[in-house]
């Protein structure tokens, strides 16, 4: 029985050591997360900016601001990396952009996406503040999760939309998975890489303690790898 006990145990601490490390990785997803969303607000910027410039060489009509025009353009590209854009030149040479369907760039001002930071855990949630009433905590979030994120809806575009996908809102353990229909489970959990991990790391975890305190501790509970 020493034996088993020694044996668990050395897992135990092993798991949730792994179980920390999945954590540490959360948040440096949150990390990059938050420097996606600050280069999101400077190309805007870099944008509006090319925009003014463009328009004063161009308004008399007889120059053509090609070199401005292409630094507009490769700003267009990094950002069409970073998120989902639509963008349309105007009569006046202007490019309107827009984000996730939300005006981004427009003639007369750039719409700064926010961050808004959970008290408990520090991650940092992009959201459209000219959307939002932050008096009554309501926010706009920059993306919908409630649709079906797919290539085939061209929902699942962009370095940002992946990362906060990919970290989460949370940090997950076992009672994401016990007492929830996969559908609830795929619905929450299931749609992070790092949530359905933790929570999978964690189950079992509880699984193996339950069945070694049924053993040598009867009726002690575990409460999760935290």
């Amino acid at each position: 029985q020493n034996l088993v006990m020694q044996k668990s145990s050395l897992f135990i601490s092993r798991a949730k050591a792994v179980y920390t490390s999945l954590q540490n990785y959360q948040n440096n997803l949150n990390t990059k997360i938050s420097k996606d969303i600050d280069r999101i607000n400077e190309l805007g910027k870099k944008i509006y900016d090319l925009n003014e410039s463009i328009v004063k060489i161009e308004a008399g009509g007889v120059e053509t601001a090609m070199e401005l025009r292409d630094q507009r353009d490769n700003a267009l590209d990094e950002l069409a990396g970073l998120v989902h854009i639509d963008y349309d030149e105007k009569y006046d040479g202007t490019v309107f952009v827009s984000i996730e369907g939300v005006d981004f760039v427009n003639r007369a001002q750039v719409y700064e996406m926010g961050k808004s930071v959970d008290d408990e855990t520090g991650y940092i949630t992009p959201y459209w503040p000219q959307m939002s009433d932050t008096n009554r905590g309501q926010k706009a979030d920059v993306f919908n999760f409630n649709v079906d994120i797919s290539s085939a809806y061209n929902t699942d575009i962009g370095e940002l939309k992946a990362l906060v996908m990919q970290r989460g809102n949370y940090v997950a353990d076992y009672r994401d998975i016990e007492g929830k229909s996969r559908q609830d489970y795929n619905d929450d959990a299931g749609m992070s890489v790092m949530l359905s991990t933790e929570a999978e790391l964690d189950q079992f975890v509880h699984k193996l303690v339950t069945a070694i305190n049924d053993i040598f501790c009867p009726n002690i509970e575990y409460t999760g790898a935290d």
